[in-house]
This record gives structure tokens, sequence and C-alpha cells, in this order.
């Protein structure tokens, strides 16, 4: 559909090729490549996405409203040129993708991937992740090698859109457009703020939370450059854009709320240095513009699609992290094979003397169509093992999570079942079992040693990814902080003996905040309870630990080290201590398997059958000895006092 019709004089200003914006592509990209490959100075690289996102709507609006200028705008001509640059580097990447996952993966990985494949093809992949990537999944992001696509369906989902939002503003509403675009802007941004502190993983994901990063550059294409350029203005500009993103890029963590308020100063940095640059040539735009930048910026693309994989799958086929030495070789790799996709890939296909509008149309739509459909063929073929294993986890996390005695990140201590209901054994020692996911492991294998008569009564209160830690404030779980009040409002009221709390401690940024689990451990011996500390639970570096046994034929894996919080929390003081290491592993080296099946469920949880052998190694060393007789094991010695 191509539109004849006059432009409106305010926006008829043809801005041409400007290397500056090319060399802001570079700015964006490295910092997530530095990022992703764990480089000290770049905790904050993941807001490259914001500045490209920013570039985007900056860029394809400015077309669209030279091309209207022209009397040359049309729907097709919008989306052929989305088609040139988006599909023939993807199409490449998913088909070497695919062959290297095909013979590295494990059937449940491999069911994973083709499920992720159907979602690049249709650019949906932001929604599958949104929807896949949560605690119990099985699969972590170090195992999904297109996790970083999900950018591409935020900006495409955008695109579906933009070109009629600006045709009927253009048509009918040519001078309300800066206020149209800014007002859905705030909007976008209003729905970021609110969704990022109250469901994170839906705001980091989805195109309604992300659009007014989108817009940000979209109204910035249409303001018209100055008449009268300062040069010390568009220099203050430049840099005060470039400061914003360097700080963003140094002190930003994964702890950070985003993006809501925290994407604020990459989008504006990235809006600043791109509105400097309309004022003519400048020391930031000069820096922008060297060639090292340009070129880095030309092939920015195919770096961003080429620098995740790699990352994914040495660490797979290694089955630890990567090393310095191997960081910088994924690095080199990826800007080689970016080089060649922009020469032999990116660049043909943008040539409409080989490749028609239609021919371009037809191919990719051909392309994408091959890959979702032998994603679902692969999906059928897949779904039985995948089905088995998966029932496998969903069993012991249902046992796990016993209904309402583990609850889930948005339910409060109201939610709880109470004591009775969450409870294994009766009589006394009473002991309370407190805090996330790697407390309510334990439980079903304590549950098994209750029903065998023990004279024992525990009680399980947990909560999905909140440790129990009086005062803490995590922000991936905003209630955890209430909920642990009012865990110790319980524990005031009601008379416990033993008190075990136990947590998945290296997920949390506890190391700057070992007092306030001293004080959670003060306010509980001060009722004269005895309090026992559960060490960090192995972790293994994948989530599925079928792949160990299947590629090596072990039945013992690498874990990953322990930091420096395992060791913080090793020192507390007037507490006991269990180690579960001690009960499966040697030197970093861990059983995944014994006679009776798998003890994990994925790379940190234990299965049924390795709750029942941690409870066992829990009961000898920190529980009253009256239930040895059911695990029949030799009691260690093991205490810190």
């Amino acid at each position: 559909m191509k539109i004849d019709m006059p432009a409106p004089p305010s926006f008829s200003h043809v801005r041409g090729y400007r290397r500056d914006i090319d060399g802001l592509r570079a700015v964006a990209v490295l910092p997530v490549l530095m990022f992703h490959l764990d480089v000290p100075g770049f905790s904050g690289g993941f807001i490259g996405v914001d500045i490209f996102f920013v570039i985007s709507g900056y860029l394809l609006t400015s077309i669209i409203l030279d091309e209207w200028a022209d009397g040359r705008f049309s729907i097709a001509g919008f989306y052929e040129r989305r088609a040139r640059r988006i599909l023939p580097a993807l199409v490449v990447l998913l088909a070497l993708v695919s062959v290297a996952c095909s013979l590295l993966f494990s059937p449940l990985q491999n069911y994973d991937y083709a499920q992720s494949v159907f979602a690049t093809a249709v650019f949906a992949s932001n929604a599958l992740f949104a929807m896949r990537l949560d605690y119990f999944a099985g699969i972590t992001a170090e195992t999904r090698p297109l996790l970083h696509t999900w950018s591409l369906a935020v900006e495409e989902q955008f695109y579906v859109l933009l070109p009629f939002l600006m045709l009927a503003l253009l048509r009918w509403a040519p001078k309300r457009m800066p206020l149209v675009l800014a007002g859905l802007g705030v909007a976008s941004f209003l729905l970021s703020v609110e969704f990022t502190a109250a469901q994170p993983e839906i705001a980091f994901y989805h195109l309604p939370f992300r659009m007014w990063e989108l817009l940000a550059g979209c109204w910035l294409a249409t303001r018209p450059p100055p008449r009268a350029p300062s040069f010390r203005s568009a220099t203050t500009t430049g840099v005060l854009g470039l400061t914003l993103i360097a700080l963003a890029v140094t002190l930003y963590d994964q702890y950070l709320p985003f993006p809501g308020i925290g994407a604020v100063a990459p989008v504006l940095g990235a809006a600043l240095i791109i509105r400097a640059g309309d004022h003519g040539s400048h020391p930031v735009s000069r820096l922008l513009s060297s060639r090292p930048l340009v070129g880095i910026g030309l092939i920015s693309y195919s770096l961003y699609l080429w620098h995740w994989p790699p990352i994914v799958l040495s660490q797979l086929y290694l089955f630890r992290f990567l090393t310095g030495a191997e960081r910088v070789s994924i690095f080199l790799f990826a800007v080689l094979m970016a080089s060649l996709s922009w020469r032999f890939v990116e660049r043909p296909f943008r040539d409409s003397a080989r490749f028609s509008r239609w021919k371009i149309f037809g191919l990719g739509a051909a392309a994408l169509a091959v890959f979702a459909c032998g994603a679902l063929v692969a999906l059928f073929h897949l779904s039985g093992t995948a089905v088995a294993i998966q029932d496998t986890r969903f069993a012991a996390v249902e046992s796990m999570r016993q209904g309402p005695c583990h609850l889930d990140s948005d339910q409060l201590i109201a939610d709880w079942a109470g004591p009775i209901r969450c409870g294994a054994g009766t009589g006394a020692p009473r002991i309370l079992l407190w805090g996330d996911s790697h407390a309510a492991q334990l439980m079903p294998g304590i549950r098994d040693l209750a029903a065998r008569g023990a004279g024992i009564h525990i009680v399980q209160v947990s909560k999905t990814s909140c440790p129990p830690v009086l005062g803490f404030v995590f922000r991936f779980q905003p209630a955890c902080t209430q909920f642990n009040s009012e865990v110790a409002s319980m524990l005031a009221r009601e008379r416990f003996d033993q008190v075990i709390l136990a947590a998945n401690w290296e997920e949390y940024p506890l190391a700057d905040r070992m007092d306030l689990m001293q004080d959670t451990i003060d306010v509980i011996r001060r009722r004269g309870v005895r309090v026992t500390v559960v060490l960090q639970s192995p972790r293994f570096f994948f989530d599925d630990p079928v792949i160990y046994e299947s590629r090596y034929g072990s039945v013992v894996a690498e874990i990953r080290p322990r930091t420096v919080i395992t060791a913080q929390v090793a020192s507390l003081h007037g507490v006991d201590f269990f180690d579960p290491e001690e009960a499966i592993c040697r030197q970093e080296r861990c059983t995944i398997r014994d006679r009776r099946g798998y003890l994990f469920f994925d790379g940190h949880h234990l299965s049924l059958n390795g709750s029942r052998l941690m409870a066992c190694a829990l009961v000898r060393t920190r529980l009253p000895l009256r239930w040895l007789r059911a695990c029949g094991l030799p009691r260690p010695v093991s205490s810190h006092d």
C-alpha cells in the first residue's frame, strides 16, 4: 500500500546517513557482550539493549517521515526493509545453532530448544522466556542459546504497530504527533515502573513495558534539528548522554529493579547523544564516528546474534565456567562470525537488484515456516521423553511445596496451611524448618522418616526465593520482608525447641548484610531456641542432571565453587551447621545418582530420592538420635559454636 500525500512541513527534514549512530550501535552492543562474558566493570552491560531500542525507534520513524515527505511511503516497503535487515542473518543463525544443539543437548534440552526455535520464528520468544524462566522450570538462561532473541521479538512486535500508527497520525493528526507519541511513551513508562516492582519478569520481557524506550526514539525523530546549532550545547549534550550510559554500564547490576526507573539513564543517554548529533560535529560525535566504532556498529546486529550461543554451547560442552582465555576466544569468534554474516549474508540480501521485494518476502516466510514446522515436529517426537522427565520433576516440586505449605512469591503467611498440615511427626521436641525452596526440599525426606514412627515434630514454613533473614529486602520478591516478619511473630507466639534455617544462600545479595543474618539468629536464641543453619546445597553448572551421565557415563559431576557468601554464613556465631556437601560430595564433585535414582531434579534442588538421603544426613548430625534407626547411618562430628 503506497501513500501519496504531501508531507506536513514540520516533518519534512531529510536526515541522511549518520556515522555517529553506527558508532552508538557499537556502544550498545559491546557492553552486552562484556556483560554476558562476565568482564569486570560491565555489571550493567545489559542496558545496551535499551540503547538499541532508542536507536531503532529513531531510525525507523525517521525513514517513515522522510519517505512520507517524498510521497513514497508504503507499508510493504516498510516491512521489506525489516525483512532484509532481520531475517537473513537470523535464519543462518537458527540453522547453525540448531545443528550444534542437536549434537550437544539432552532430550529435555532439545525439547526446550525446539520451543525456543518456534517462538523465535514467529517473533514471540519474549513471551516464551517470560513464561518459562521460572524458579522450577528445570532449564535456566545459561542453557538457552536463543534467549537473546527476546529483544528482536519486542522490536518486531512494536513494528507491527508503528507504520499504521504513524500513517494514522500523518493523515489525521500530524501536528499532534509528538504529543501522541509522548503520551503513549509516558503511559508505557508508568506501566513499566509499576510492573517492574510487582512482576519484574513480565516487565523485562514484554512489549507494553518496553515500548516507551522505542517511543523515545520515535518522538526524537519528530523533532526538527535546531536552526542555529551551538557547538558548546552539542558538546555538553553529547558528553552528558555518554556519561549516563557509562554510569549505567558500570554501576548497574542484576539486582537493580529493571527496566522501570532504572532504564531512564540509558534511554535518556542514547536520546541525548542522538540529539547532539543533530547539531553537527562535536567531540562525542567525532568519537562515535571513528572507524573502529563505526566498523563494530555496522556488524552490531550480527554480533548481537552471534555472541550468546557460543557462550551457552561452550559452557555446556565444558561443564564449567569459562576461563579468561576462553572468554577472549568466544569474543573473537563472535566478531569473526558477525563479520562473515555482514559480508556474505546481510549485505547481499539488502541488494534490491539481486533480491526483489517479493523474493525477500517469499524466502523469508518460507525459511521461518520451515523452522516453525521443524520445531513442531521435534516437539512431537521429543514430547514423550520430555514429559516423563518433567513428570519426575513436577512430582518432586509438588512434594516439596505440599500445597500451601511452601508459598509462592506473591503469598504471605495468611496463605500458609498451618503447623498441623505443614508438619511431620508428632510429639516433642518441636522444630521449625524456615527458609526458601532449599528448606522445602528437605521436607519430603523428613516426612518419609516421620511416617516410620519417630517421635518428633517438624513444622515447615517456606517461601519461594525468600531467605530466612529478618529485615532483608530482595527486589525480586517484594513480599519476602513481610513474610519473614510474620514468621518471627509466629515464633514469638508458639514454642519451638529448635529452628533450622535453610536457603539457596548464594542466590541473594547477602555479602554486605550478614549483620541481618546474625540479628535473626540472635532474635531466635534469645527465646532459648537452638538454631541450626543448613549451608549452601550443591549447585551444578546446568539444570539437567541427566546430561552429566549421558555425556560422560558418570554419576559424579563437578559443582559450582562456593562463593564468599557461604563462608560468611559459616562464620556466624551461636549456631550449629549442617553442610549438605558432606553427605554426597568430595572435593567439589558430587554424586548425582545412586542405586535408587537421581538425587537432583535440576541444578540445585533435591529429588524425592535426594531429599530422603539428605534428611537422613541431617538427622545423624543435627536432629535427635531417635531417628537414626530409620536411616542406619553413622553420626559424623561437626559443630560450630
